[in-house]
């Protein structure tokens, strides 16, 4: 018996909950992997295979609003080439969010915390553990696509009722966030996070 992955269980109830509103880009190819890569780290499996399965999606609501998007690979490697990116530590990769801006970020290194997801704004103090791995994380926005749009005919609805989607929300879909978020190599790559906001580290 072939059993669904996290990726393709994801998507596949997106599609059958969100149908055309589900907008899934082309998977990635190695040659972008190997690029994003050389700029970032190795990247955890499951990132990867996410990535070789859809390049990134978004639901057709506001091409304004990055609430609804996760990013390409192309928007990585752009974000992480861009002048301002010099203060952004080489072990993560932007995934969600504004930029500049808060965003959700990949730890791919710093010792046991890579795999990790943070949110963190370069230019604003502290980090938040986001999720345990991107599995859960995935997992957590597909709940909060679900229950924050309606669909009417095509057209999609913002519910008024949409929580944030953060630590809180994550939290109900991550049995592990709890636990990761106690052990030592996370709290210490929080920690420095937050210091190169409150230094202004390569900021200029």
């Amino acid at each position: 018996m072939i059993r669904e992955n996290v990726v393709d269980a994801v998507l596949n109830r997106l599609l059958d909950r969100l149908g055309a509103a589900l907008i899934v880009r082309p998977p990635a190819t190695a040659d972008e992997l190997t690029q994003l890569e050389q700029l970032a780290g190795p990247i955890p499996r499951e990132f990867a295979l996410y990535l070789l399965t859809c390049n990134g999606c978004r639901i057709n609501v506001d091409k304004h609003d990055r609430r609804w998007v996760l990013w390409s690979s192309h928007d990585m490697v752009e974000a992480l080439c861009a002048p301002h990116a010099a203060a952004v530590p080489r072990y993560l990769i932007p995934i969600r969010g504004e930029d500049p801006g808060d965003r959700d970020w990949l730890v791919t290194g710093h010792d046991a915390a890579g795999g990790v997801i943070v949110r963190w704004d370069p230019w604003d103090y502290g980090a938040e553990l986001i999720a345990s791995c991107f599995g859960a994380y995935l997992t957590a926005w597909a709940e909060f696509l679900i229950r924050g749009l309606r669909i009417d005919r095509d057209t999609v609805h913002v519910r008024r009722s949409l929580p944030p989607f953060d630590s809180r929300f994550t939290r109900q879909f991550d049995p592990r966030l709890d636990v990761v978020a106690s052990e030592e190599s996370v709290q210490r790559c929080l920690q420095e996070l937050g210091a190169v906001a409150a230094t202004g580290d390569d900021i200029e």
